[in-house]
């Protein structure tokens, strides 16, 4: 699709009211989208009474309305889907939870360090997060990476982010590896496995993945507008769903049930908080709760709930279900700048009738002035400066220093061009230089730079640039 812009004038000439709810009144959460012609969200509360709403419309420039039946992207909501077939063929026998992931894919044994199965379904395995590798290496645009390219970039890892079952951390990575495992096990693509164990029986006609038949278009807000955002990952499992309101409602009827996916093991297993090697159940860092299997497990004020959230350039998902009560929530936004948790969360509370949980902002130990980071000398930016190659993300690296920084220029099959990327305003932080997500920790021989470690956050670490 080419990218659209709306002028505001244009707007309020086109369209001066909401579009059309489904079938009740739009939440409030949802005012801010409900006049002018703008993208907005569909909500649903599922239950003993189901209620769908929306606000905003699924294609500014065929100005059709957000509706039940309107197909969304959802992201990383897409991971309880992946869990979900990895589950059916651990318990048919084609797969063992407790095996080491390398026994399906020895290719991968580097980016998976002896991690299991299970440690990636509960994100304790470790493995370094493709995206962020991906972004590492300068992609910008990820929707023209291929799975086959995705897959070849983890098989050149020859070391974890930690540790398997040391902690937990979110990554992307567990999920495409146990994407291809199931692709592996079963002799069938991960998507059409996927829509043979849930999607078909479950009559979710409406679902698929990206790329199958016709969605909303995701927007991004700007100073006069919106224009179209449309950049999505390529490879299946980590995201890549694409669903509805209504076919979500089927999904979660039959998590109540059991009826036809959701058997007692399978939701026993999904629903288990992750365990570490030492014992002490996990803590995801993302969700500050546990995380079991494609889905965080928390509680507010005494309502035990899974969740997840998802989110793909110019769109937005949240879908949450009660553990204790026959109520769950989905929101569906096709809007880079919706806020679906915070809506999901509301909608939620409203339906279960909890109170309203105080806001509490933690207290921030003081800063030392010892501990605070400093900019990086010009002298150290300066001996940095130099070729260098990363085998594990296949690319090489023509650093220069600039004022406050450095300049990459950086090389990789991942990229038609070479790429420049501007690393600017370091600060030194104890080891590391830190700009940003980006680390780099400089090794230092005899005086001299030998190489670089370059970590994107907590989801790629210790990535090797050798000087050459």
């Amino acid at each position: 699709m080419t990218k659209q812009h709306w002028s505001r004038a244009a707007i309020l000439a086109l369209a001066a009211a909401s579009c059309a709810s489904m079938e009740s009144t739009p939440p409030a959460e949802l005012s801010a989208y409900a006049s002018g012609l703008q993208p907005g969200c569909g909500t649903a509360v599922f239950g003993a009474s189901p209620r769908f709403s929306a606000s905003g419309y699924a294609d500014l420039s065929q100005q059709s309305p957000i509706d039940r039946n309107t197909r969304f992207p959802i992201g990383s909501v897409t991971k309880q889907f992946t869990a979900l077939v990895v589950l059916h063929l651990a318990e048919s026998g084609q797969l063992s939870l407790d095996a080491p992931a390398s026994r399906y894919v020895p290719e991968l044994s580097g980016a998976l360090g002896g991690a299991t199965v299970r440690q990636l379904l509960n994100q304790t395995a470790g493995v370094r997060d493709h995206t962020s590798l991906l972004i590492m290496t300068g992609v910008e645009t990820l929707s023209p990476i291929s799975r086959e390219q995705s897959l070849a970039l983890l098989a050149r890892q020859r070391a974890t982010n930690f540790a398997p079952g040391a902690r937990a951390q979110y990554s992307n990575g567990n999920y495409l590896v146990l994407s291809e495992i199931a692709s592996r096990v079963s002799g069938e693509s991960f998507e059409a496995l996927t829509t043979r164990i849930i999607f078909r029986p479950l009559r979710m006609t409406n679902t698929g993945f990206i790329g199958s038949g016709e969605r909303a278009s995701g927007y991004r807000p700007t100073r006069d507008g919106f224009v179209t955002a449309e950049d999505m990952p390529s490879a299946n499992g980590p995201g890549g769903v694409v669903t509805t309101l209504a076919d979500l409602r089927r999904f979660d009827t039959d998590f109540r049930t059991g009826a036809r996916v959701w058997t007692p093991w399978i939701k026993q297993q999904m629903l288990a908080p992750a365990q570490l090697t030492d014992g002490t159940q996990a803590t995801m860092p993302e969700f500050d709760s546990a995380y079991g299997m494609g889905v965080a497990l928390g509680s507010r004020t005494g309502a035990r709930y899974a969740a997840h959230d998802g989110g793909v350039e110019g769109f937005r998902a949240e879908y949450v279900r009660a553990l204790d009560q026959n109520v769950s929530v989905a929101v569906l936004c096709n809007r880079a700048d919706a806020d679906s948790s915070s809506i999901a969360f509301a909608l939620f509370d409203e339906a279960l009738n909890l109170p309203t949980a105080p806001t509490e902002q933690a207290p921030q130990p003081p800063q030392s002035p010892a501990s605070q980071p400093t900019p990086a000398p010009s002298e150290l930016l300066a001996r940095i400066a130099g070729a260098y190659h990363s085998d594990e993300l296949n690319a090489d690296f023509n650093i220069v220093a600039i004022p406050g920084g450095l300049e990459a220029t950086i090389s990789s099959p991942y990229n038609p061009q070479p790429v420049e990327d501007t690393w600017g305003a370091i600060r030194v932080a104890g080891e590391d230089l830190r700009t940003g997500p980006l680390r780099i920790r400089p090794v230092i021989d005899s005086g001299q730079v030998s190489a670089l470690t370059l970590s994107f956050g907590r989801r790629a670490e210790g990535v090797v640039l050798t000087r050459r």
